[in-house]
Formats: C-alpha cells, sequence, structure tokens
C-alpha cells in the first residue's frame, strides 16, 4: 500500500468516524426527546436498542480499522529509505515487503460428544509483550492450536503481475487436557511454505513456539524475527539503460513479539443425557426464520407429556445451538449463530409461558457453533436435557 492509498484510507475512516458522532449525537436527543414525551413503549426502546447496538458495531469496526491503518503507517516507515534526485534511483522496479502475521487459532473437540464438531474460538493476535489473553476451554478435551508467520517479496513492475515470493513457517500444537483439568502435550509440527524463493534465499524468519506446562493453565510464546543478508534492486534509466544496486541488511528485527496466550481448563461436569432432539433444517434460512413461531409451537405441542412436565419442573432444560453457512468472516458467523440461538430462546419463552413472578417457565440455554456444523443446512439444534 503507497502512503497516497493510506491518506485516502485514513481520511475516509475520519470521515464515518464524523458521520457516526453525529448519528450518535442524534440518537441521544431523539431518546430525551421520547423520555420527556411520556416514557419510551417496549416496542420503542426495542428499536432503540437496535440502533444503540449498530453504533457499537460502527465503533468497534472504525476502532479495528484505526489500529491497522497505524500498524501499516508504522511498517511504511520503517520500509522507507532514503532516495537521491537522480532519476534512476527514482524508478524502483521491485520492492521489499517484510511482514509477520501472529495470529493464534484455537479449536476443540469434546472427548465425551465424540459425533460432535470442533469448536472453533475466535482468533487471538498477538501483537504487544503486554498481551496476556485467557481463553477458557473446557476439561476432557483435544485442543489444537495453530499460529503461522511469513515474509513476501512482490514485484513493483506493473507489467509483471506473477513475480511474488513467499516465505512461510506454520506451527501446530496438539494437547489434551483431562477431567482434572490437566495438561499434555501429545503432538507439535512446523511445516515451511516456499513460493519461489530466488529473492528471499538471504532471508529468513523464525516463530518460536514454547509450550509451558504447569498448575492449571499452559503459555504459548509467539516470537518473530526477520531477517536478511543481502537484496539486489533492479532500476531502469531514463535512456533505457539498466542498473542493479545491491543494498546489505542485517538482523534487521521487523516485528520480535512474546506476549502470552494462557488455556484455563473450566471445571469437567458430566455430560447430563439428552433425552430429545430437534434440528431445524432449510435450504432458505429467511423462510425458516419467518416460520419459526409456527414451527416452534407445533414442536412444543408434540412434545411428549413427561418430557414437558420435566421441563416446567425444572428437572430437564432446553439448551439451544445456533448455526451459519461458512459465507462472512468467522468472528461474524459466530456471533451471527448466537443471535439465532438467542431468537428461537426468546420465541421458546413466548411459548412455555412465564410463572406468577414473571419469570420465564422453563430453562433455556443457548450457544453459537457459527460455521462449524457437519450439515452446512442446519440453522438451529434444540436439545432437551434432563439433569
Amino acid at each position: 500500500m503507497t502512503r497516497k492509498e493510506l491518506e485516502q484510507k485514513a481520511e475516509a475512516l475520519r470521515t464515518l468516524n464524523r458521520e457516526k458522532n453525529k448519528c450518535k449525537k442524534e440518537f441521544s436527543v431523539y431518546k430525551k426527546i421520547l423520555e420527556k414525551a411520556g416514557g419510551i413503549s417496549a416496542e420503542e426502546q426495542a428499536q432503540l436498542d437496535k440502533i444503540e447496538a449498530t453504533i457499537a458495531k460502527v465503533e468497534e469496526a472504525i476502532a479495528i480499522k484505526r489500529q491497522k491503518i497505524l500498524q501499516i503507517n508504522t511498517d511504511l516507515k520503517s520500509l522507507k529509505r532514503k532516495k537521491e534526485d537522480d532519476p534512476i534511483e527514482r524508478q524502483i522496479d521491485y520492492q521489499l515487503s517484510i511482514s509477520l502475521e501472529t495470529f493464534i487459532t484455537i479449536k476443540y473437540w469434546r472427548l465425551d460428544q465424540p459425533n460432535e464438531a470442533p469448536v472453533i474460538l475466535p482468533k487471538v493476535e498477538l501483537e504487544n509483550e503486554t498481551d496476556f489473553p485467557i481463553v477458557s476451554i473446557p476439561s476432557n478435551t483435544k485442543v489444537e492450536v495453530y499460529t503461522w508467520a511469513k515474509v513476501i517479496f512482490i514485484d513493483a513492475n506493473l507489467l509483471t503481475s506473477n513475480d511474488e515470493e513467499v516465505l512461510q513457517k506454520d506451527f501446530s500444537a496438539t494437547i489434551h487436557i483431562d477431567k482434572k483439568g490437566k495438561f499434555s502435550l501429545l503432538d507439535s509440527n512446523e511445516t515451511v511454505t516456499i513460493n519461489n524463493h530466488e529473492k528471499l534465499k538471504g532471508y529468513d524468519i523464525t516463530l518460536g513456539i514454547k509450550y509451558i506446562s504447569g498448575g492449571a493453565s499452559i503459555r504459548l510464546q509467539a516470537k518473530g524475527l526477520a531477517k536478511g543478508k543481502t537484496l539486489e534492486e533492479s532500476y531502469k534509466n531514463w535512456d533505457s539503460k539498466d542498473k542493479k544496486t545491491t543494498f546489505v541488511m542485517t538482523d534487521q528485527v521487523l516485528k520480535s513479539i512474546a506476549p502470552t496466550l494462557v488455556l484455563q481448563p473450566e471445571k469437567y461436569i458430566v455430560p447430563a443425557p439428552i433425552s430429545k432432539k430437534l434440528i431445524f433444517e432449510s435450504e432458505n434460512q429467511a423462510i425458516l426464520s419467518c416460520d419459526q413461531l409456527r414451527t416452534l409451537y407445533q414442536w412444543w405441542k408434540n412434545l411428549n407429556a413427561e418430557l414437558k412436565s420435566k421441563i416446567e419442573n425444572r428437572e430437564a432444560y432446553i439448551k439451544v445451538i445456533g448455526y451459519t453457512t461458512k459465507t462472512g468472516k468467522d468472528t461474524y458467523n459466530l456471533k451471527l449463530g448466537g443471535e439465532r440461538a438467542l431468537d428461537v430462546k426468546k420465541s421458546l419463552e413466548l411459548i412455555i409461558g412465564k410463572n406468577s413472578e414473571e419469570d420465564p417457565i422453563a430453562e433455556i440455554k443457548y450457544l453459537s457453533q457459527g460455521e462449524w456444523s457437519l450439515n452446512p443446512k442446519r440453522y438451529v439444534k434444540i436439545l432437551v436435557i434432563e439433569r
């Protein structure tokens, strides 16, 4: 990305932020007017909550984009070289772009549910020495941790498009957490991927992952280093004469971090037996969503009377699991699956009813599996579980 493109993105972000602040101010004024006009109805409050949630999403997106722009700006400054006014020196054909991406991806399988798909957690990006995220993992699981780093060399001559060279290193580890929360390393693996490595033969990156077992947690430390010996750049003069210049770059640390990711085991709970399942499947999820209240009512109506009684007396509870297709980012899909499950939970609470204290009769839990379903058409799964 050029400096001009970066400035354009920054200006677009500032414009978006100004519009967001304007909408936020108007929203606040509108809310105060409604309050002064005699209170806010439940329907109006629901609309206000949606608007407020949308503003929060925009603020979160702005913060993420601002952080990325700041990082790109830092990278551009670190790679900038002093150039003379000579026209030969100003017409560079090749450029070096070295970046270290350190993401930690975690997924786990419940060993007491062998037929269930793995649970994929949102990616964790470790950027600073002070990063110390703690991720809770259920006990009695198999956990896979994955991360990677890479260097890219891009041909800056617009007449060519395939002269991109990549050196990438991947690291993965498989860990077992037993029912008591004790960790053990099952396997670890590092692979190297090279594409057209001729110009990158003087460069290397290191990615060190430390597995530390101690107490009730493990730590994964990711550290990245990029360094180069020599780099030859090609130039074209105004009279079409070629010139090549060799730069020497020794031990250039582009990003070196050692933050810590802690996997914290949760207390193992013996799973309750599943008495009955209901799976919604539909190619057109929009139709299902529009018709789900009637479908849920029919399901509750036809449910076994004994099982109904257990739910109403809280001898059993309902679990709703939301799914999505693989369209969109995994973090968005995880959130969308949760929203779908929550929507079904609210519908079931309406159908089953409330007690004299206006609390829901049934205990209904919900969670999201996002896009990780063995059946891509699955919308939600409803489980009735006896205690």
